[in-house]
């Protein structure tokens, strides 16, 4: 019976002293699966699928993978909490923004809509400024 490509690959990446590319993995799965050129381009999308969902396998820097098992459990791990709260954080900080323009918007319109109101002034009436009461 044939193996799944994940099997194949859990094989190859368990056999190697390091981490690999995935490129490299997924040429030697090719090889070992006797892919054909058709099968390749059917089979790469679905693979790395299955790579990110195997919970055998973790995904480094650069698209490099290995065993998780060869890694602390801090360098594997994702703290989901941390990317929410990050994810929070910029919301807020554009909400801010928009609001912070939103004023500065709306203060612009009141300067525009009173900057001649020295001219709305009935004839023989006298604008008087604050500082002269």
């Amino acid at each position: 019976m044939k193996k799944s490509m994940i099997e194949v690959a859990y094989e190859i990446v368990s056999s190697s002293s390091s981490p690999l590319r995935f490129q490299d993995l997924w040429k030697k799965v090719v090889q070992e699966q006797g892919f054909t050129q058709k099968q390749i381009e059917d089979n790469i999308s679905r693979f790395y699928s299955q790579l990110g969902i195997d919970g055998r396998f973790v995904m480094l820097e650069e698209n490099y993978w290995d065993l998780k098992c060869r890694h602390p459990y801090e360098k594997s791990h994702i703290d989901m909490n941390e990317i929410y709260l990050a994810e929070d954080d910029e919301e807020e900080e554009k909400i801010i923004d928009s609001e912070d323009n939103d004023e500065e918007k709306d203060s612009d319109e009141y300067d525009d809509k009173f900057e001649n109101e020295e001219d709305d002034i009935p004839f023989g009436f006298q604008s008087i400024d604050e500082d002269e009461f």
